[in-house]
């Protein structure tokens, strides 16, 4: 049976300068962060005004010295010490208000992961000299090489690792400096466990990549673009279902017609196919769908298998507890087996599986689900729609604005000619009053004479 929902407290670090960014999260992924879960910003009172006074958590003096970049730890320690007293939650996400995340992805992932233990995930592990901060907390012996997840993109600490981290995190987070080196360290102190995920917590923004479904996280996302990225994200999701973990025997897992193996997509008897999970044999993914949905699967081996050669694989499907589902049979290339319907337990998760060790046995799980596709197209087709319709509002305001400027052209240029009109007429009616006045004075000499 699976482990329950995961109960997902997000912690968006924010300032009064960035409150525009912060709008933008509300506007784009915050609104998928529902049920038991939470998003709130560490940042100052000032943001509550544009985003809710039940999203913020004030860290620092409004408009203080406090709310800078420099400042991010003491900002941070407030934050975990507000999350340690706020119940209700399993995990707690930290990421920065120019990161996009994907809410049911990541729901998905945390799914899996032993929220018992002291355990830490993010994405890239980045190093550095602890000898590089004024932080005496660290800097307590020789200067070392110190390993850490980028705030930035993101990390997840399990409740019970910052409970166990706290003792060593409240002293570290107490100067200025760069957050995410001191919290790792004292991560590394208090014994939690790092776990390495870079294919899901990204560190720079790339639109293509975002869109791979084991994607989590994205940092670096504009302002302006987090709502329509995010939703063009939401609507055009390459699956029913998404992935909780994955091993595979070589390269790694391919998604939405990848295969796995390089810039390589899936082909089978010289067919590329989209709705396609490729995975190299031994291979294990384990699958987070809504419990009762149901759809096929046939397992097949893809045409970069070396032909010639009795290379083949089993297929199984299970539930978390090991149970069989379905057994799919066994695939040579050009031979896939034959579909099987498949249904999420309540648990919520299927593993998908197979255990043959044989070298270029390139396997692929091939996917289907007519009414959830169409109606993905009918929800992509409503976006484009809307998409267009915005794109003919803003052109109709642009034609229309211009047609206002230039109409107040015509205005301001029938004013100045009516200006140098009346400037002629003012200049011909003095040179007549001159004239006349020039004709009397003659006219009175002539008299006097």
């Amino acid at each position: 049976m699976g482990l329950p929902e995961p109960r997902i407290l997000y912690v968006a670090l924010s300032c009064a300068a960035n409150r525009a960014r912060a709008e933008a999260v509300v506007a784009s992924w915050g609104r998928d962060v529902e049920g038991a879960s939470r998003l709130v910003f560490a940042g100052d009172q000032t943001l509550a005004a544009d985003v809710g006074d039940d999203r913020v958590w004030p860290c620092v003096e409004a408009g203080g010295p406090g709310d800078h970049d420099r400042a991010r730890p003491i900002k941070l320690r407030e934050a975990f010490r507000r999350a340690l007293a706020a119940p209700g939650w399993d995990f707690v996400v930290t990421v920065d208000d120019s990161t996009l995340v994907v809410p049911r992805r990541l729901a998905a992932i945390l799914s899996e992961v032993d929220r018992r233990s002291p355990i830490v995930l993010g994405g890239d592990v980045l190093r550095a000299s602890s000898g590089s901060w004024d932080n005496p907390r660290l800097n307590d012996g020789d200067p070392r090489e110190v390993s850490f997840f980028a705030t930035a993109s993101g990390f997840v600490l399990t409740r019970v690792a910052l409970e166990q981290a706290w003792p060593e995190l409240e002293p570290m987070l107490a100067v200025h400096g760069a957050e995410d080196v001191f919290t790792f360290e004292a991560l590394r102190r208090a014994r939690v466990t790092m776990k390495r995920m870079p294919e899901a917590f990204r560190g720079s923004f790339d639109a293509a990549v975002l869109a791979h479904e084991t994607t989590v996280t994205m940092h670096g996302v504009p302002r302006e673009q987090m709502r329509g990225v995010y939703e063009r994200v939401r609507t055009n999701e390459e699956m029913p279902f998404a992935v909780a973990q994955f091993s595979v025997g070589s390269g790694v897992l391919g998604l939405g017609g990848d295969l796995g193996l390089g810039d390589q997509k899936v082909t089978i008897d010289g067919e590329e196919i989209r709705n396609a999970i490729g995975a190299h044999a031994p291979c294990r993914v384990v699958l987070r769908g809504t419990p009762g949905f149901t759809f096929e699967l046939r397992g097949a081996l893809d045409d970069s298998v070396p032909e010639g050669r009795d290379i083949f694989a089993t297929f199984a499907v299970r539930d978390t507890d090991r149970r069989p589902v379905a057994n799919l049979g066994t695939a040579r290339r050009g031979q896939p087996t034959e579909p099987v319907k498949v249904t999420f337990p309540a648990g919520g998760s299927l593993v998908l599986q197979v255990n043959d060790l044989r070298a270029a046995c390139h396997t692929v799980w091939l996917w289907s689900a007519p009414a959830w596709e169409a109606e993905r197209e009918e929800r992509q087709a409503a976006v484009e729609r809307g998409v267009a319709e915005a794109q003919e509002a803003a052109e109709a305001a642009e034609r229309a604005e211009q047609e206002r400027l230039e109409a107040l052209s015509d205005d301001e240029r029938r004013a100045k000619e009516d200006a140098e009109n009346a400037a002629i007429a003012e200049q011909e009616r003095l040179a007549q009053l001159a004239s006349e006045e020039a004709a009397r004075v003659a006219e009175l000499a002539e008299q006097e004479r």
